[in-house]
């Protein structure tokens, strides 16, 4: 690594930065456009699907610098979403219609879990490659 690269932890939060604003951003849109009609849970996954295609890339090229298979690596990405969309899937709905919850606050808030687990699943699974650990 040269003096003048930045670590892959601090690439990751930059390039986390710019998706979380764009996720959120996309939520935002869409809820505010249309969620009235299709409800937040349809809301969340048509900003997922915008969204994640191009977190997929940015990871990939700036965050891991991966190279390799893309279907697998992107199929692989894919499946590290399950279990933060999973969980706000279920949760929020719960937040809003239950609790009462602003559902733009509520999506603020399970969006810093969703933070957490990609990164650590994206690390480890979705661009992990065999071999000696690559410097950071």
């Amino acid at each position: 690594m040269s003096n003048r690269e930045a670590p892959e932890s601090l690439r990751f939060l930059a390039v986390g930065a710019f998706n979380t604003l764009l996720g959120f951003g996309a939520f935002a849109l869409i809820q505010f456009l249309i969620g009235a009609w299709i409800g937040e849970v349809l809301v969340l996954v048509l900003a997922h699907i915008s969204v994640s295609t191009i977190a997929f890339f940015l990871h990939r090229r700036i965050t891991f610098r991966a190279h390799g298979n893309l279907v697998i690596d992107f199929v692989r990405f894919q499946s590290v979403y399950i279990i933060p969309v999973g969980i706000n899937l279920v949760v929020l709905p719960l937040l809003v219609r239950v609790a009462g919850m602003n559902v733009y606050l509520a999506q603020g808030i399970i969006t810093i879990f969703s933070v957490v687990v990609s990164y650590f699943g994206h690390k480890y699974f979705s661009f992990r490659r065999k071999g000696p650990p690559k410097p950071q």
